[in-house]
């Protein structure tokens, strides 16, 4: 119950962070097999329990009550449509990614999403300087995390916000984010062919892919200081440089740790991973 409310109250400053986390949660109770209807019986207890806590210190009233129900409605509303979202996205994309997998070469794919992508936008050319070999690498290991994403709620949690951070370096934004879910979806129809792809499958993809980029783009803009930019970008006098201009007190923390949405990350870690 703690949780809960610890929940329901930060949704009221964070809306961004609220809607993250019950996706997150949704798709774990669509896992268990716990149904919207099923809310009711919670409501029920928040509220009981509410009244005999708050009313002990005089502080439950019917102005109270509505403010929480307001609150309530809101969280209720999301977690519901999250909840049919991910039951009815489970099945359509293990099965879409199944097909892809068994009757295409990914790296046919990959070279098709990176020539789409460089004729949509030329200067993205300069964010892939690696060997193609190494594009097909990236690009399958994005596609594997997309899809690991739909059933793992800790690539969500951990590892995207990580990734997303190690990105700082290549000033990415929202457009570019939109960009590139553009070239995916295109890519993976042209790829799947008309008997393999509808707007039931396009709709799967397009909402996984755009929760991601949210939470990639939010991570980024949110974890983006010059202590972050210089770990990620391998710089060390603009490391000194930004460790000088943060308080003495704080310069350890830092380093080894950023705060997103209560979530924290190691820059030191992924700099030491990725040498």
């Amino acid at each position: 119950m703690g949780l809960a409310l610890e929940l329901i109250i930060k949704g009221a400053t964070k809306p961004q962070a609220l809607q993250h986390k019950l996706r997150i949660l949704s798709l774990g109770h669509v896992q268990m097999g716990i149904k919207p209807q099923m809310f009711t019986h919670f409501e029920k207890a928040l509220f009981y329990f509410l009244e005999q806590t708050l009313s002990n210190y005089h502080m439950f009233d019917p102005k109270v009550e509505e403010a929480w129900r307001w609150m309530w409605g809101i969280v209720h509303a999301s977690f519901t449509r999250h909840m049919e979202s991910a039951s009815k996205n489970l099945g359509i994309l293990a099965n879409s990614w199944d097909y892809i997998e068994t009757h295409h070469d990914l790296g046919d794919i990959s070279d098709k999403f990176f020539a789409l992508l460089f004729h949509r936008a030329p200067a993205l050319q300069n964010f892939f300087v690696k060997p193609k070999k190494m594009q097909t690498v990236m690009f399958v290991k994005a596609m594997q995390l997309i899809v690991k994403s739909v059933t793992d709620t800790k690539v969500l949690e951990v590892e995207l916000k990580a990734i997303a951070l190690r990105h700082i370096k290549y000033d990415i934004n929202s457009e570019h984010l939109t960009i590139f879910g553009e070239v995916l979806i295109a890519t993976l129809g042209d790829v799947c062919g008309p008997h393999q792809w509808d707007e039931d499958i396009a709709g799967a993809w397009l909402d996984i892919y755009g929760h991601i980029a949210q939470v990639f783009g939010h991570v980024i803009s949110s974890g983006r200081n010059l202590v972050s930019k210089a770990l990620a970008t391998g710089n060390s006098k603009e490391l000194e440089a930004a460790l000088d201009l943060t308080p003495r007190n704080k310069r350890v923390l830092a380093a080894l740790e950023i705060d997103v949405d209560d979530t924290v990350v190691s820059p030191v870690v992924w700099t030491i991973a990725e040498g």
